[in-house]
């Protein structure tokens, strides 16, 4: 009973201190604050002349670069959209997908190459960074040269998303109005001329992507590379909506709520005994 009686004062004394801690730091924090600010945007993330024409021009169209001019994923903080990917759980699909204009590899992170490629153009990729002084030919056209980059353009780029007749790999003009991207999401109004027309896109499809048409729900694009999905119904003009919902995720959610649960009922303490009961000894 004394060793419990003991513990008591002593959990006290460290929160104590530990919340004097934070008082203490924080009044010392706020003091010194003026004469140590943190250290400005335009600092952390600095916007050489190509990024501020690819933030300016590029909106939700995608962006890459060759070889080491952008490192993949760092576009991302300058809001850009790019058609690379660094991450050690990238899908092995879509690296295989990229496999054609990966020339090299930094690490872990691709090196993409072979510009002329007719991958560029169906991933949607409008602009392209390079090494100053590395030259394109057509249909790549120079938009910006600076000692820091040179940026081109592609003439012709295809759409992120857009609908084509089956079988044929163009999209249709004017098949998509009003379109919109999210992380999550993508709505659009489509032409459907007839029953042979898909809805095309670059978006890499795990199974996670859902189609909607009109807000109900169709049967979900095959599990490929890219999405490729036909738009059932007659012709006219549909709503279309894709949203991500990873497969697995609810279940998963459940899964690791039910082993919290269990965890908590495995290793809370029971119901306290009738008084007395710790300071009884045998004997």
């Amino acid at each position: 009973a004394r060793h419990r009686e003991g513990r008591a004062p002593r959990a006290l004394a460290a929160a104590v201190a530990g919340g004097l801690a934070l008082v203490v730091g924080a009044e010392l924090l706020l003091a010194h604050l003026p004469a140590n600010p943190p250290m400005p945007r335009r600092l952390a993330l600095p916007r050489p002349a190509p990024l501020v024409l690819l933030t300016s021009e590029a909106g939700g169209t995608r962006v890459a670069a060759l070889g080491r001019a952008l490192p993949p994923n760092l576009a991302s903080l300058y809001d850009l959209t790019d058609a690379r990917v660094y991450n050690p759980m990238a899908p092995a699909a879509y690296l295989a997908l990229l496999a054609p204009i990966t020339t090299a590899w930094w690490g872990e992170m691709p090196e993409l190459g072979a510009p002329g490629d007719f991958l560029y153009r169906r991933l949607g990729v409008r602009y392209l960074l390079v090494a100053p002084g590395e030259r394109l030919s057509a249909p790549w056209v120079l938009r910006l040269a600076d000692p820091s980059g040179w940026v081109y353009r592609r003439i012709g780029a295809w759409p992120r998303l857009y609908t084509a007749r089956a079988g044929v790999d163009r999209p249709l003009p004017g098949g998509l109005l009003g379109l919109s991207f999210g992380d999550d999401e993508m709505a659009a109004r489509a032409k459907v001329a007839n029953q042979d027309t898909e809805l095309v896109g670059s978006v890499y499809q795990d199974g996670g992507w859902r189609l909607l048409l009109d807000g109900r729900r169709a049967p979900p694009p095959p599990s490929r590379q890219l999405l490729d999905a036909p738009l059932a119904g007659p012709a006219g003009e549909l709503r279309v909506d894709l949203l991500y919902r990873p497969r697995g995720f609810v279940a998963g959610m459940i899964a690791a709520a039910l082993a919290c649960a269990a965890a908590i009922a495995c290793w809370a303490p029971g119901p306290p005994g009738p008084p007395g009961t710790w300071a009884r000894r045998p004997g």
